[in-house]
């Protein structure tokens, strides 16, 4: 090479030299110049025979470097084995193993080596020439050049797309070297390592124009992702009004390739810093490009309407939109190299397939297909352009350099165009569809509006005649005008619009509150409907009338409660037929437990007569026993009167009178089928009788009879004295299981030893109060809601003999009595301290309590606690005793045990 150098040097400045002595006397300055002109041209042209032959770069005073392409001054050695650093590379024997190349641009398609290039440059000036080394590709991981001429010495000049963007020689998107080339003739050598496409368009500029160019560069860049985030911007304010999940889809799509460019075009790591624009630069192209395919079939899939226009592509779609979502992930577990090409494969059958579905779209006349189709076209030809220009099939323009990122502006804009073709498409399909729909609603209407007309009379007819009434109660709680004639025959003359519906039906103090709370809630809107229309009370008493409300909630147009269609009725003669049934029912239950009901009056008067009116305690356990009796032979109406007498704030002794009273009126009007004279009932009965017996049994002693006889005598006394659980009961049973029924639980209420046979008068009375704990079991202690337990609840009464003792025992498998709100009531009461409670048994809780209810509600059905109290008082007063046990969520059982009297024992070991 040392021979073109001299040549260059010769023909340059020995050559202008002469001419400047020679000419310079006998020729004008004009001349002169002509001639150093054409002595320069044919220097110039020798020097580019010489850089053909691979001579060196040359640069010379004054010569403007514009993005010179040096590709055929460069000599390239193949490293593929990484064998050879610099220092080996660079000896003189290694020189003659670099090949010359032949074209401006390089390219060794997919490659996983490195490459060394080497290229001389001649700074023929006086002055060191600052000049940038440009390869217009951004794709590239590493670069390093190499000079003896560096002050650095072996130290190289790093650039690539996995270079920091600090540690780059110049901070620009694409590999760039700033050299600073001194006077004379200097080595270069530039490594080059890459995983994917190896593509070089070395260039060379003077410091200058490449800041133009670098500015010129930025511009176009701004403009196109300028462009890409306003139609990012634009296609999401579209998604967010139409709802569209197309639109979102696109807006993904729009997402993926702009982070793709930001990528592809080398810009990640100087605007996002160096670990996230080094992984875009690399494994995020992969990831994105993947990702957009994806985005971008299942984008196609909602525009094309597949499901519609081609339902055996739905499937197609799917699979390859969620092979390539799969294969986005794969860049954090393939490898790199195996990873591009399959990309690069699946990504050209992606887009043949998308191109292909738009093409058989048109076919099938489905109109906005056609903007689609020249947008994956245009996409497609920008891409092919990519791959020519890397094989070298066409030349780096600047239509080829931008291909890529004005490829996919285009076609953002095309779609973007097809997105809003398809909105006016669906639209005039909609407005075609609702303009024949409208022509038909109006033949409809037309058509009904005769019907209407003809039907009006007959329909305002029946209105004004029917026995029902219609009126409607708005969110005021007051009843809205235009309710149906029939509700002043219902209601009478006095009502009128604009009232409220609670002073229509005539209620007064609580039940009015009540009402109006109830249509409250309806109209509140915040429980169910079901729940809230099911509270409104349905029957009331207008004057003489009994009434039936029914309600229908009626909601507008988004669903808010506008009004309550109320229907009354009027079921005067049902609830009167329907109180005789009841009536009815309660005289046949009563006279076919006749011996049961003649021993509770029997009972009952008996207590009137013991009963301590100054107590409390003992007339609240009366009153209920009392109440409970009478709903054991179905006597509703007296068990209310006794309820009312609860609640009325009476003194004790005439609260006792009263009940006298209301019994005696239930007799004296039942009494032509009862055949029951209370002044007929034999009171203090099993005390006379006892007396006699104990009478009858003195004579027998006094009397000189044998043993047997005498033994047969009293063994017939004992049995005269007998009477079976099962008579003392009634109809127990029956009172249980409807009351079960009315409260809605599902229970299996059993008795055992109903053929027992009781003798003693005490015990007989105390199976009357085992009434109050049948009844707390049912209401309180089987659970509304069993959990795991079976549905079916279970309640045994058990009666047996055992050790001289008279045994009741009650046990259910509910929830067991809570001691916790047995505390909090007892403390309440009397101020009672945790330890204090702790030490005493339930029997003494119990015993302690005037009102031992846990249950806050107070009814018909349940009681306030004084049935507990009232069993055991007695119980303990006839000298017996109460067990209590219970479990939580296990049940509790009631034992008691009651005595019996010697001669009780006798008569029954004698039967």
């Amino acid at each position: 090479m040392s021979w073109c150098k001299a040549l260059q040097q010769k023909i340059y400045l020995r050559w202008l030299a002469r001419i400047d002595e020679v000419l310079g006397v006998t020729m004008g300055l004009g001349v002169r110049q002509c001639i150093k002109f054409l002595v320069v041209a044919w220097s110039s042209i020798a020097i580019l025979a010489a850089e053909a032959a691979g001579a060196p770069i040359v640069l010379n005073p004054g010569q403007e470097l514009k993005g010179s392409v040096i590709g055929k001054m460069v000599r390239t050695f193949d490293n593929s084995e990484h064998k050879f650093d610099f220092t080996e590379i660079s000896r003189d024997q290694r020189l003659d193993a670099f090949k010359l190349s032949d074209s401006d641009f390089f390219r060794m398609g997919m490659s996983t080596g490195s490459l060394w290039l080497h290229f001389q440059i001649q700074n023929n000036g006086s002055e060191t020439r600052d000049i940038v080394l440009e390869n217009r590709y951004p794709n590239i991981d590493w670069l390093q050049l190499y000079s003896s001429s560096f002050k650095n010495g072996n130290l190289p000049l790093l650039n690539g797309d996995l270079v920091p963007f600090d540690m780059r020689s110049c901070e620009f998107r694409l590999p760039c070297f700033e050299l600073a080339v001194p006077p004379g003739s200097h080595d270069y050598y530039l490594r080059i390592d890459t995983e994917g496409s190896m593509y070089l368009a070395l260039h060379l500029w003077d410091r200058e124009h490449f800041d133009r160019y670098e500015r010129h560069d930025h511009l176009i860049m701004g403009v196109l992702f300028g462009f890409i985030m306003v139609m990012l911007a634009y296609n999401f304010f579209l998604a967010v009004s139409f709802l569209s999940r197309t639109y979102y889809i696109y807006v993904g799509y729009i997402i993926c390739v702009l982070i793709y460019n930001v990528g592809g075009q080398g810009i990640g790591a100087e605007f996002l810093g160096d670990d996230i624009g080094i992984w875009l630069g690399n494994k995020g192209l992969l990831f994105f490009a993947n990702l957009a395919m994806s985005f971008g079939l299942f984008f196609s899939l909602g525009f094309l309407n597949i499901s519609a226009h081609m339902p055996r592509w739905k499937w197609a779609f799917q699979l390859w939109g969620a092979i390539f979502a799969v294969s986005a992930f794969g860049v954090f577990f393939l490898p790199y190299h195996t990873h591009l090409k399959f990309t690069n494969f699946s990504m050209s059958l992606g887009s043949i397939f998308l191109l292909t579905a738009g093409c058989v779209a048109c076919i099938r006349g489905y109109r906005p297909a056609y903007f689609y189709v020249l947008a994956w076209s245009v996409l497609i030809a920008s891409n092919f352009i990519v791959v020519l220009k890397i094989v070298g099939a066409v030349p780096l323009t600047f239509l080829t350099h931008w291909a890529s990122l004005l490829g996919g502006s285009i076609e953002m804009i095309l779609l973007s165009l097809a997105l809003g073709d398809r909105v006016k498409f669906l639209k005039a399909k909609d407005e075609e569809k609702i303009r024949q729909l409208n022509d038909e609603l109006r033949k409809h209407i037309d058509d009904v509006e005769a019907i209407v007309e003809e039907r009006t009379d007959t329909i305002r007819s029946i209105l004004n005649n029917v026995k029902a009434g219609f009126a409607i109660v708005s969110s005021d709680l007051k009843v809205k005008k235009d309710f149906t004639q029939s509700c002043y025959n219902l209601l009478g003359e006095d009502i009128s619009p604009e009232t409220y519906f609670s002073d229509w039906l005539q209620l007064t103090g609580l039940q009015k509150v009540n009402l109006d709370v109830m249509l409250e809630q309806v109209f509140s809107d915040i429980m169910p409907e079901e729940v809230t229309m099911a509270q409104i009370p349905s029957v009331h008493r207008v004057g003489d009338r009994y009434l039936r409300v029914e309600g229908a909630l009626i909601r507008n147009s988004k669903g808010v409660p506008d009004g309550i269609l109320m229907t009354i009725t009027d079921i005067t003669d049902l609830q009167a037929k329907e109180e005789e049934t009841r009536r009815q029912q309660m005289l046949l239950k009563i006279i076919g437990n006749m011996e049961s009901f003649n021993s509770f009056l029997k009972f009952t008067k008996q207590q009137l007569k013991t009963v301590d009116g100054n107590n409390p305690r003992e007339v609240k356990g009366f009153l209920h026993t009392m109440k409970g009796n009478c709903l054991v032979f179905g006597m509703k109406a007296m068990a209310d009167d006794i309820h009312g007498l609860e609640e009325q704030d009476l003194p004790k002794a005439e609260t006792i009178e009263a009940f006298e009273k209301s019994l005696k009126a239930f007799l004296l009007r039942h009494q032509s089928t009862l055949h029951v004279d209370w002044n007929e009932i034999e009171e203090e009965h099993y005390i006379v009788k006892k007396t006699k017996f104990g009478q009858l049994e003195g004579l027998l002693n006094s009397l000189k009879l044998s043993a047997e006889s005498k033994a047969k005598l009293f063994h017939w006394l004992r049995r005269a004295q007998v009477r079976q659980v099962g008579k003392i009961l009634g109809p127990l049973k029956d009172d249980i299981d409807l009351l079960a029924q009315r409260i809605g639980k599902d229970i299996q209420f059993n008795i055992h030893g109903e053929g027992v046979e009781v003798i003693s008068a005490d015990n007989e009375q105390a199976i009357k109060y085992v009434i109050h704990l049948i009844r707390n079991a049912v209401i309180h202690g089987i659970e509304d809601e069993r959990q795991d337990k079976p549905k079916t609840g279970t309640i045994d009464l058990r009666f047996f003999a055992e050790n001289h003792c008279f045994i009741i025992e009650i046990e259910d498998d509910g929830k067991g009595i809570g001691h916790e709100e047995l505390y909090n009531k007892l403390a309440a009461q009397s101020g009672i301290s945790r330890e204090q409670f702790e030490s005493l048994t339930l029997v003494e809780v119990f015993k302690s309590l005037d009102s031992a209810s846990t249950e806050d509600t107070v009814d018909l059905y349940s009681g306030r606690g004084v049935g507990v109290s009232a069993v055991i008082h007695y119980v303990e007063s006839i000298g017996g005793e109460v067990e209590i046990e219970t479990k939580p969520r296990v049940g509790a059982m009631f034992r008691l045990r009651l005595p019996e009297t010697q001669q009780a024992a006798a008569g029954r070991v004698s039967a």
